[in-house]
This record gives C-alpha cells, sequence and structure tokens, in this order.
C-alpha cells in the first residue's frame, strides 16, 4: 500500500541468535483504508452537494416551465434515479472501507506476535550482527544429490565461504557457518546471502533446492497487495513464507 501502516517494535531485545534488535520508530500511521474511507465520505459530501443542487434546479425549472411545453417528466425520474443509485454504491463503498480497516487492524494486532523475534523463512539473504552466535540457514533438495557446495556471499556480492553441505533429498540441512572466511578469519558484521549448488548424477541432471533464512523482526506491515509482511530493517518478508518463529 502506498502509505506506511508499520508498526514498530519499541524494545529492544537480544533474539535466540544473540542480535539485538532496535529500531526507535513508535506508532502506526495512516492505513489505505482509512485513505479510502475518507475518499468515499468526500465522494458522499460531493454528490450530496450535487444533488441539492440539482433539485434547486430542477425546483426553479418547475416553477418557470411553460405550461404548454412543461418539462419530461421521465427525463426528471431517470435523473433522480441515477443519484440515488450512485448513493447507495459510495455508501456500500464506504461500509466495506471500514470492514477492509477493521481485516487490517486484526491482522496487525495478530502479527505483533512475531515483533523482536527471528523467523526463519525462504529466502537467502540475512544479516550478521556482532554477538550473533550462530546464523541458522538451511535448505532442501528436491531429490538426492551427488554432492552439495554452499557458498556465503556479502553483500557486493563477493564470494567469502565455501563449504560442503549434506546430500541428502526431502530433508531440511542446517548450514554451519561460524562467520569466517575461506582464510579462517572472522568477517564483519553486515549483510550476507548464500546459495547452495547441487551436482547430480549425472553432467545434464538439474536439481532444484529451497534456501531458508532468517531474520529478526522490527515492524509488522502491508505490501502493496494487501498481503502481511514483516519488517527487518531495510527486508521485508511475506508471513506467508514464515517457516519458524524463536
Amino acid at each position: 500500500m502506498a502509505t506506511d501502516n508499520t508498526i514498530y517494535g519499541s524494545n529492544g531485545t537480544v533474539n535466540a541468535f544473540g542480535a539485538y534488535s532496535n529500531t526507535g520508530k513508535g506508532s502506526t500511521a495512516v492505513t489505505a483504508a482509512e485513505a479510502a474511507e475518507s475518499a468515499s465520505t468526500s465522494s458522499l459530501e460531493s454528490l450530496n452537494k450535487n444533488f441539492d443542487q440539482f433539485l434547486g434546479m430542477l425546483t426553479t425549472q418547475m416553477k418557470n416551465q411553460d405550461p404548454l411545453n412543461p418539462m419530461d417528466s421521465n427525463q426528471m425520474t431517470s435523473q433522480l434515479v441515477q443519484f440515488a443509485m450512485a448513493e447507495q454504491a459510495i455508501g456500500t463503498n464506504s461500509r466495506l472501507d471500514k470492514l477492509v480497516k477493521m481485516q487490517e487492524s486484526s491482522t496487525l494486532t495478530n502479527n505483533l506476535y512475531y515483533l523482536n523475534r527471528a523467523v526463519q523463512y525462504e529466502g537467502t539473504d540475512f544479516d550478521y550482527v556482532e554477538g550473533m552466535n550462530s546464523a541458522d540457514l538451511s535448505y532442501k533438495l528436491e531429490r538426492d544429490a551427488k554432492s552439495v557446495d554452499v557458498q556465503i556471499f556479502d553483500s557486493s556480492g563477493s564470494l567469502v565461504k565455501t563449504m560442503k553441505g549434506e546430500i541428502g533429498g526431502g530433508t531440511r540441512h542446517n548450514i554451519a557457518w561460524d562467520f569466517t572466511n575461506n582464510q579462517g578469519e572472522k568477517v564483519s558484521a553486515g549483510s550476507y546471502s548464500f546459495k547452495v549448488t547441487p551436482t547430480g548424477q549425472s553432467e545434464d541432471e538439474v536439481i532444484k533446492y529451497t534456501p531458508y533464512t532468517f531474520a529478526v523482526v522490527t515492524g509488522v506491515d502491508f505490501d502493496s497487495n494487501g498481503e502481511s509482511v514483516l519488517r527487518s530493517g531495510t527486508r521485508t518478508v511475506p508471513v506467508a513464507k514464515v517457516t519458524g518463529v524463536y
């Protein structure tokens, strides 16, 4: 949605991975449903004003009409019906907007459960924060592989670490990264991503996989399609992709 209706956590906390989270941001802003409700109210007010003008003009026209050539009653009735239909449509939209607003508020309230917690979800990007004990990364292969390489990249796309992974298909495999590079040196805090490269039994075999990463939730929101999402810094995590909460 165009408006920012994010709810942010106000208190810092240390999650299960040792990461401290504190956004310093406060309450909610106006939702799109509220904006839509305001627009409906404005439309209804505008319609009422035009209707009053129409009745005034109609009354004046009837007072001053030519008795020998009176105005067409069918046309007048048609115009009155059109105004009534428009008023009903705007009223219906206004009530629907209120229902949407109530649903949004209920969803946001339910999603407050995620605030300041670490969630696992389908994805490859993650943040390493000083003090973290581990990165909750994993993957699941479509089927057994001959071998698996797991690569860690920094925010610039440079390769940081290459590790061997488990080859079994249909099972979640954890990635044990100790936050060191290929030279055994500790890496600095920042944004990272990982890639899993499974090798099949034959040269042309392609094995699909599902990656799972984690994030510390700092806010709850809706995206442009009205779907519930979680905020973690600059990252957006669809609630539908969350597979675990810590």
